[in-house]
């Protein structure tokens, strides 16, 4: 099963897990348009064998019916931090925290044989307090896992 299956790194992996002959569950927010993402780019004959489920990780329920019968998972699932996160804070927490939360428990309770989260660092920054344009020495975003510093030791 791949979780945030519609997004551009899941769609791909969803596409490489068809092509090495993987029985894939695809897990897409539910929407009321039934649109999978970025599946519809897969080419037809790789999008035939995936089985596209919809619905939403802050469900426990639905992502426990997701992963019925399912070895491995592949958490990609995510909402992106910006600039969703400034107009819809609750909904990104929510998502992404509570979410996984979900996947880990419905992966446990499925006994799944391994379990792959994905985290994209882009998303963990943060702005500081009191940053803006007209402030050019405060209007920078800092990573939060340290990425500068990894730069600086490679130096």
């Amino acid at each position: 099963m791949v979780t945030g299956a519609g997004g551009f790194i899941g769609s791909h992996l969803v596409e490489s897990l068809v092509g090495l002959g993987a029985s894939v569950r695809a897990f897409v927010r539910y929407n009321s348009r039934g649109d999978p993402g970025l599946l519809t780019q897969l080419p037809p004959r790789a999008l035939e064998r995936v089985e596209i489920f919809a619905g939403d990780l802050r469900d426990l329920a639905a992502v426990q019916a997701a992963m019925r019968d399912r070895t491995h998972v592949f958490h990609l699932g995510a909402l992106i931090a910006i600039p969703y996160s400034y107009i819809h804070p609750a909904e990104v927490v929510e998502t992404n925290v509570i979410g996984t939360l979900n996947v880990l428990l419905a992966s446990r309770q499925a006994q799944v044989a391994r379990l792959i989260h994905h985290v994209d660092q882009r998303g963990l920054w943060y702005r500081p307090a009191g940053s803006d344009r007209r402030n050019p020495s405060l209007a920078r975003s800092i990573p939060l896992f340290g990425k500068q510093d990894r730069r600086r030791q490679n130096r």
